[in-house]
């Protein structure tokens, strides 16, 4: 009691001892019920001093001063929160991945239509290059494989005069033949010298073998070699083969020696611009050659074509019932 005497008259206050403690116990209250609230902190509040929490300041002359923000736990829950914004959906998201192209990458790779596509195979024999007429006959057989592995390698075509006899037993190896370029042309059902049998048994040799290289290619045939180059001139075979009759330039005699040398000796030495050369692709030394021979000739320069490419290249029309040995222009 003495103390809040003391307290009175420090404020300077007139009235008497008791009316001043009558008036200092409302505030003294207030101070007791301050330190209620903050007891459970651990902290005694004195006059003057901020309370741990922060809710408030008595001053030294009783006024009690504002509520700081954030001291009120009870506050700070009724406060109103503000909403955080909800995030926008990732369009991409569930989506499958794909590749980050980076700036020079093409965007149209693996759709750029391919040049070659619908071109023919192979080119058409330019006129102004030499060329020449691998021709085959008497197959096919196991080694007219090997022919056609090197011709295709290089990009080379020849003509085949093929027999009926070897055709039935080889037909995929004559239809792989025509798909790669390659012409196939009549040397008769089984090899007989028409200037010595009938004129029916004639178209019989030619017709019988046309229906099996039709059915082997899907092609007519348009060529025609006479089994022995017998009966060029014969009235009676030319009227019963109403086709071109095509002879040779270069015989390599391969079909008699059955050797690769010998073989290529030949064609080395007599070979030039729109020759035919003549062999037999039943042997193994004739397949062997033609491995040397393709890539050798290519090497030269000559162009390996078909005999109707190069006679049409040469600007030579073929017509039925001539014989033809070359295409040089004579």
């Amino acid at each position: 009691m003495e103390n809040g005497r003391r307290a009175c008259a420090a404020m300077g206050t007139a009235h008497d001892g008791d009316d001043c403690m009558a008036r200092m116990k409302p505030y003294v209250a207030a101070m007791l019920a301050m330190c209620l609230m903050i007891i459970g902190n651990g902290c005694t509040m004195r006059i003057g001093q901020k309370a741990p929490g922060a809710i408030g300041v008595i001053d030294v002359d009783g006024t009690a001063a504002s509520v700081q923000p954030g001291g009120d736990a009870e506050a700070e829950t009724r406060a109103p929160k503000t909403p955080k914004p909800e995030a926008t959906p990732d369009p991409n998201v569930g989506l499958p991945l794909q590749p980050t192209l980076s700036p020079d990458a093409d965007a149209s790779a693996g759709t750029t239509p391919d040049p070659n596509v619908g071109l023919p195979l192979y080119p058409t024999p330019d006129p102004n290059k030499p060329m020449v007429a691998l021709t085959f006959d008497d197959g096919p057989s196991k080694n007219t494989t090997r022919i056609l592995d090197v011709l295709e390698q290089y990009g080379a075509r020849a003509t085949f005069f093929v027999v009926g006899t070897q055709l039935e037993k080889f037909q995929e190896i004559t239809k792989r033949a025509s798909e790669l370029g390659c012409e196939i042309g009549n040397h008769t059902y089984n090899h007989k010298n028409l200037t010595k049998i009938s004129p029916d048994e004639i178209q019989e040799q030619i017709n019988s073998l046309n229906a099996l290289i039709l059915t082997a290619t899907g092609k007519e045939v348009t060529l025609v070699r006479l089994p022995y180059g017998a009966g060029i001139k014969d009235k009676t075979v030319k009227a019963n083969v109403p086709y071109p009759l095509i002879m040779w330039t270069i015989d390599t005699l391969d079909w008699s020696t059955r050797d690769t040398e010998s073989t290529l000796k030949a064609i080395r030495q007599e070979v030039k611009d729109g020759s035919i050369i003549l062999m037999h692709d039943l042997y193994e030394a004739t397949a062997a050659a033609a491995e040397t021979i393709v890539p050798e000739l290519i090497a030269q320069g000559y162009q390996l074509v078909t005999v109707s490419e190069m006679f049409a290249a040469k600007g030579i029309p073929l017509e039925a019932g001539n014989y033809y040995r070359n295409a040089f222009g004579q």
